[in-house]
């Protein structure tokens, strides 16, 4: 799912020249998010949304089975969640300098597997990117970076 949520962002940014967050044109800085609410209904391409003026469909989600792994409703707004009930995190880069600071850069490596992982191949302060979009893992807890699952990596 990261993967083609990925794809589609990208996808919405060659076709629009822009990112699907509403007011991100008019922004001085990176956007950092869940996969919740207006975006959703972007990449989806519903004929209602102003950020899809075209009603492209980037990507198709799944239904979401007891609010895991795909699309549900929260009240009116739709969340996209992992397969452990968490909605994505997400970074875009509206600031158009294709970099995005890195949020594992500095991260808390107590679990020795992590660690040794990063020793070989330590987490960089920025990422060259776009968008870069990121789970929470099995632990559903964004900062412990031993389980979560990125889209740079």
């Amino acid at each position: 799912m990261i993967k083609s949520l990925h794809i589609a962002i990208q996808s919405y940014i060659l076709e629009y020249n822009g990112f699907p967050v509403p007011g991100s044109d008019s922004l001085n800085t990176d956007v950092s998010s869940r996969s919740r609410g207006p975006m959703l209904s972007a990449l989806n391409g519903v004929k209602t949304s102003a950020l899809n003026p075209r009603a492209i469909m980037f990507i198709e989600f799944p239904m979401g089975r007891d609010r895991k792994y795909g699309i549900w409703q929260d009240g009116t707004e739709w969340v996209l969640s992992d397969s452990w009930g968490e909605p994505y995190y997400f970074v875009l880069d509206t600031k158009k300098d294709d970099k995005i600071a890195n949020p594992e850069f500095g991260a808390d490596q107590s679990d020795p597997a992590y660690a040794k992982r990063c020793q070989n191949n330590p987490p960089l302060p920025e990422l060259k990117s776009q968008v870069i979009i990121y789970s929470s893992g099995p632990d559903r807890d964004p900062k412990t970076w031993h389980d979560n699952i990125c889209s740079w990596r």
